[in-house]
């Protein structure tokens, strides 16, 4: 184990620290210019130092441009100290050591003892003195080799700094202060370290790896870290903590289950933790029992994460059942959700007890829930969306801000279930804008902290979700360049870069599909495979309805929807097991369009139609009712379809994708065309043709910035259809030329044309 003296040991870099701490409590500096330049920047220079405090050691350059951002003078004034320091050899030291002290006596001392420099001073100054002498002149060779490289370089430097310092002051400000910044964050252990240090260290990794991944240390270089430090200091359990989240990071379930195990081990049988040393003997067994359920909880954790189901609810269980006994109520939060029939009623006292026990954030969070749960379920909207007003408003009156964004992000899928895209839309740009609100270069160090929890999981899915309402607009471009942000800011180590691959996948396989890139279709699925199944086995099928393999995609078809039949959530409670069996029953239904049999269709369109009403899913219904139309309108009933597509025309033209409302208008020409047809009169019947030329255009012009090379085709034709029969032969010609070119370079593979839905 550490000793005291281990953690208290004098370094070069604790005399730096110690000689702004005597500049900070003297005023009688001989130099006038020092002595202004303390005054100038004596807060911020004590800032600093609260913070250095806390980390690793630093080399004398990287101490030095950290004071050049507080100020440009500090550099040379600590180099001028650490040489008066050294000058002399161990007599010297002594005498900055008994300076100290002086800080300390008298009637009104400069430095109060029990203030954060004044115990920082004595611990210092009892180190020293606890020296031998061959330990203090050892010391001062150390100082000589900390400052050997930096005072050459500065007095080779000197005259050269004076002349320029007036020219390059603001671009090397700016460069050293983003260097600070970075380094704060992510700060580096050089040399031995004490435990104090090696603790800060794994605290800040363990929060960048939970909060912004992308500022942490790669698995591979953190895990070398964590190496030194535990050979340095094997008692400092949460090292293998750290070990246990890293490996997450990396997929890594024997090593993580084994750094689970020896954190818990080392937790609970020496009784001195790195970070917190108990005081007495009093409430050993019930802190030892908290650590045992908290292990169990963990390990349900861990075994979710790589989901082991079984084995996550029984040690889900063991969890509640230790806490139940200490009467802990922090179990709450860990509930069973798989969708039966018992998942509401255990919301439901979840929600109702966390309020009795009044914990606002186990309320907060379980309302989350209860509100997913009944989007996903089929509760009237209402009632869902009384309840996540409710949510903000305990998530304001008590500053949860990670919850506060959750609830955006929350609410953005909600209206996404419901069909209101463009609500959805602006629910995420306000997480979003939160989260950047929330990482202001403005705010203090420890508001950052707390600030950033919300910037992870709800960051990465709004840029998702941006990224597909970009996408179905034709954006491709911007949908691209936002993922690659993603990209970058949640590196594919990350244990979030499983949201943007995702969403990557389906972004591109619709493309290929629209473009009739079969080839990149299936890889796509290939890719989507280890991402999410249920996703992947939907869109293989779309693949083989595109082929027209429909011999082999019927009982594919039916097997997913006996899959989704009767459950709440697929895919971990990740999907609505309502809206996946209403994309298969639109599947089903394209596939007997396709075979001609719109008799067989019309049963599986009504179901979608039927399941997307109870659940409120409008953008479903929506689609539903165009295939309906479709079926009316190969049945001989033009009319009717006219009529059910205007009914629908509101939903699809506010929050429907643009493929969907080309499609839609297409199929509201052919409708209205097709009725006017079976009308007698000849100059009614020329209106309504001359009516549908601007519609057509800018259907071409949607399909067109899509790519949808097999529905600009069928547009054209009929557009020519309807030139040759006002008789513009120039213009017919035109479109069949251009008809034709799609036709020449359309792959033999391709479909025939109709309502597909992504």
């Amino acid at each position: 184990m550490a000793t005291k003296s281990q953690k208290d040991w004098v370094s070069p870099h604790k005399v730096s620290l110690l000689i702004f701490i005597k500049l900070i409590g003297s005023t009688d500096e001989e130099d006038e210019e020092d002595l202004e330049c303390m005054k100038r920047c004596r807060y911020k220079l004590s800032l600093l130092l609260l913070e250095l405090f806390e980390t690793p050691d630093l080399e004398l350059n990287e101490l030095c441009k950290r004071l050049t951002a507080v100020d440009v003078g500090l550099k040379d004034l600590l180099l001028k100290s650490l040489q008066n320091c050294v000058k002399t050899g161990v007599s010297g030291l002594s005498e900055f050591f008994q300076s100290l002290e002086d800080l300390l006596t008298g009637q009104e001392p400069a430095l109060h003892k029990k203030s954060l420099f004044g115990l920082f001073t004595r611990r210092m100054t009892l180190s020293f003195n606890k020296m031998t002498f061959g330990q203090a002149s050892h010391f001062v060779d150390q100082m000589k080799v900390y400052m050997g490289t930096e005072t050459f370089k500065h007095n080779a430097d000197e005259e050269a700094l004076d002349t320029s310092l007036d020219v390059s002051m603001q671009s090397t400000e700016n460069e050293d202060e983003g260097k600070v910044i970075n380094m704060s964050r992510n700060p580096v252990l050089h040399g031995p370290v004490t435990n104090r240090q090696a603790e800060f260290f794994l605290a800040n990794q363990v929060s960048l790896i939970q909060t912004t991944e992308q500022e942490a240390l790669s698995p591979p270089e953190l895990q070398l870290r964590i190496a030194d430090i535990l050979t340095a200091s094997p008692d400092i359990a949460e090292t293998h903590y750290a070990t246990f989240l890293n490996c997450l990071r990396a997929k890594e379930f024997k090593g993580a289950l084994d750094s689970l195990y020896h954190y818990f081990d080392q937790q609970q049988w020496h009784r001195e933790s790195a970070i917190k040393i108990a005081s007495s003997s009093e409430g050993t067994e019930p802190e030892r029992c908290h650590r045992f359920r908290y292990a169990a909880l963990n390990l349900a954790a861990l075994h979710c994460q790589f989901g082991h189901r079984e084995e996550a609810l029984a040690a889900l269980k063991e969890a509640i059942q230790i806490a139940q006994e200490t009467n802990d109520h922090g179990w709450l939060y860990r509930l069973e959700m798989d969708g039966s029939s018992q998942a509401k009623l255990l919301l439901d006292r979840f929600v109702a007890r966390a309020a009795e026990l009044k914990i606002p954030y186990l309320t907060s969070l379980g309302m989350l829930n209860h509100c997913q749960y009944d989007a996903m379920a089929g509760v009237p909207p209402p009632k869902v969306l009384q309840n996540l007003t409710q949510i903000n408003i305990i998530n304001s009156q008590k500053a949860l801000g990670d919850l506060n964004s959750a609830a955006h992000v929350q609410q953005a899928a909600i209206w996404q279930i419901y069909g209101k895209n463009c609500i959805a839309s602006i629910f995420t740009q306000f997480a979003l804008h939160q989260n950047a609100s929330a990482s202001s270069d403005l705010m203090t160090s420890v508001s950052r902290g707390a600030a950033g929890i919300q910037s992870a999981e709800a960051t990465c899915l709004s840029l998702c979700s941006l990224a597909e309402q970009h996408a179905d607009r034709g954006m491709f471009q911007e949908a691209s360049d936002i993922l690659s942000f993603c990209r970058t800011k949640f590196p594919e180590h990350s244990r979030l870069s499983q949201l943007w691959m995702t969403t990557g996948a389906i972004i591109d396989h619709n493309k290929a599909l629209l473009q009739g890139n079969m080839e990149r279709a299936k890889a796509c699925v290939e890719q989507l495979a280890a991402l999410d199944e249920p996703e992947a086995e939907y869109r293989s099928a779309l693949n083989l309805l595109h082929l027209g393999d429909y011999t082999t995609v019927f009982p594919r078809l039916e097997k997913l929807l006996e899959s989704s039949r009767d459950k709440v959530f697929l895919n971990d409670e990740k999907k609505s097991a309502a809206e996946y069996k209403a994309r298969i029953l639109l599947a089903l239904t394209q596939l007997f369009l396709l075979l001609s049999d719109p008799v067989s269709a019309l049963p599986h369109a009504l179901d979608c139609l039927t399941t997307s009403c109870s659940h409120f899913m409008d953008n479903s219904a929506a689609l539903a009712s165009l295939y309906i139309a479709q079926i009316q309108l190969s049945l001989g009933l033009p009319e009717k379809a006219v009529a059910l597509i205007k009914r629908t025309m509101v939903q699809i033209l506010s929050h429907g994708s643009l493929y969907v409302q080309c499609c839609a208008r297409f199929l509201l020409v052919k409708c209205q065309l097709t009725a006017s047809s079976q009308n007698q009169d000849k100059s009614r019947r020329e209106t309504d043709l001359r009516s549908a030329l601007p519609t057509l255009e800018r259907i071409v012009k949607g399909f067109r910035k899509l790519g949808a090379a097999d529905k600009t085709r069928d547009v054209l034709y009929f557009q020519a259809r309807i030139y040759d029969e006002l008789g513009f032969t120039i213009e017919r010609n035109a479109c069949a030329a251009e008809c034709c070119e799609i036709i020449q370079r359309q792959p033999a593979y391709s479909a025939r044309s109709s309502l597909f839905v992504l």
